[in-house]
């Protein structure tokens, strides 16, 4: 009989165990390509949950290395970062929204910094938290979310987290509280009044902005494609760089493209944000070998870290690693094709993908950068036993996909 009831208590706590983990968001702190910070989730309760109930969600950071800062959450005014911040895909959730701004535990300090190029706020401590406040507005919510944070040392170096955030779970009709209409199947809001980003002085809650340049079909013919000459962000490729120079932003089309032309591929990993990226653009693309040889010798692949293009379908790499967004996918790229995380990074490949000579990182050094290009091309035309060709014409500069279509939420 004791048996019997231990046995009982034993399978019902179970169950309450599994519920409760059930319950538990998926959250992992740490990004796999960035040991200088990471970060731990907290919720401000748990167990059942109601329909109205407001959930604070918060992510205290670490630092752990001397000489790197976090970025605050504040997006006001002519920021020079990327913005920590909790971005919920609206295609993905339901049952949830954002309710009101994230907040911080500390004063950021705030200075016009010439590397950025303007405006930043950062943390120089070694811990600092970020809240945000999640309502929930229907009983099945499905929280599909990715945190991100940029942390970078004073000399312009960066890295980026990307840490995703899911949720699942079923909620409760308490008291007087009832969804709101749409039901089961409201979709997450992340552009109220409260978090109108022209209306708050904090207004890194809403949903994040999408970028919005399509991940290219490999399958279609890539001259349908590109090569624009739009700039892949409103801060993305220096306003000093050359604008004779035009750029996949997609490795694989760049790679199919380089074949049919008959060139090595230049893959150039970069950020939205990337002060030396936009140094070494400013400073070095504008000499008349480096351009020379970047705009013919190669086909130029532009590999942002940042992207948060949706890809459709999703991509998965050798070890059956799913990724459903285009930075996800250029970052584990750089990292296990190329063993590097910091942008900007250079790499010539060929038509096999073959790494061809060693690939460059941040340098303000001319005819370093001149002889690393030129060194490209000669491994390229002694591998392939050929001299670099002139393939088709690039056809006339044509808008990137949704490339005027930046909106917020």
């Amino acid at each position: 009989m004791k048996r019997l009831q231990y046995l009982f208590l034993l399978f019902f706590g179970l169950l309450i165990g599994m519920q409760t983990l059930a319950q538990s968001p998926v959250f992992s702190g740490k990004d796999p390509l960035t040991d200088e910070a990471e970060f731990s989730m907290t919720l401000s309760k748990s167990g059942d949950f109601c329909i109205g109930d407001v959930i604070k969600v918060c992510f205290k950071g670490k630092i752990n290395t001397d000489g790197w800062h976090l970025y605050s959450s504040r997006t006001d005014g002519e920021i020079s970062y990327n913005p920590t911040m909790l971005d919920v895909f609206l295609d993905e959730s339901n049952g949830v929204k954002l309710k009101g701004k994230m907040t911080e535990n500390k004063q950021p300090r705030e200075i016009e910094d010439e590397l950025m190029g303007g405006l930043i706020r950062d943390f120089k401590e070694h811990e600092v938290t970020f809240c945000q406040n999640l309502e929930i507005t229907a009983a099945n919510v499905n929280v599909v979310a990715e945190f991100s944070a940029q942390t970078c040392t004073d000399a312009g170096m960066c890295k980026f987290l990307k840490l995703p955030f899911e949720w699942k779970f079923k909620a409760k009709v308490c008291g007087d509280a009832t969804p709101e209409k749409g039901g089961n199947n409201d979709p997450v809001k992340g552009s109220n009044e409260e978090n109108d980003p022209e209306k708050t002085e904090n207004d890194a809650a809403y949903v994040a902005p999408q970028y919005n340049f399509s991940a290219f079909d490999a399958e279609k013919l890539v001259s349908e494609n590109v090569c624009s000459q739009n700039r892949l962000y409103t801060k993305g490729l220096s306003a000093d760089a050359p604008d004779n120079l035009c750029f996949f932003y997609d490795y694989a089309q760049g790679l199919q493209y380089a074949k049919s032309v008959n060139k090595p591929l230049l893959a150039f990993f970069t950020a939205q944000n990337s002060a030396n990226s936009r140094k070494m653009e400013a400073e070095l693309w504008n000499d008349v070998t480096v351009t020379n040889a970047m705009q013919n010798g190669y086909v130029i692949a532009a590999l942002y870290a940042d992207s948060k293009t949706k890809l459709d379908p999703v991509r998965y790499n050798a070890a059956g690693k799913k990724f459903s967004r285009l930075g996800e996918w250029v970052k584990d790229l750089q990292s296990s094709k190329f063993k590097s995380s910091t942008q900007p990074f250079y790499a010539v490949v060929d038509h096999n993908g073959n790494t061809l000579g060693a690939p460059i990182g941040f340098t303000s050094d001319k005819e370093m950068f001149s002889t690393f290009l030129s060194g490209g091309i000669t491994a390229f035309n002694q591998s392939h036993g050929i001299a670099a060709t002139p393939g088709p014409e690039t056809p006339d500069v044509v808008a990137m996909p949704d490339a005027g279509n930046r909106q917020k939420g």
